[in-house]
């Protein structure tokens, strides 16, 4: 997986400071492909070189790399619009 760009990153913390709910695809340390529907970006930050980002996933919190996110969208239509790729 490639770092996500500038314009990537910020669609995430708008989507934490909005409390957005996103659909996510990522890919777990293992190899396998994981999914989450309408979980709630709580923050986007870096510890030791390493980009992640919080979510609330019904009440249970979740940390994942960005490296490892293969997509997420919101579920709704509000401007701006967060969606990757």
């Amino acid at each position: 997986m490639t770092e996500m760009n500038c314009q990537t990153h910020d669609m995430l913390e708008a989507a934490a400071v909005q409390r957005r709910r996103i659909n996510l695809t990522y890919q777990r340390t293992n190899g396998q492909t994981a999914a989450h529907q309408a979980v709630v970006v709580l923050d986007v930050f870096t510890e030791k070189g390493v980009e992640y980002m919080s979510i609330n996933d019904n009440g249970r919190i979740c940390h994942i790399a960005t490296s490892l996110v293969k997509a997420f969208k919101a579920e709704d239509n509000l401007s701006p619009v967060i969606a990757f790729p």
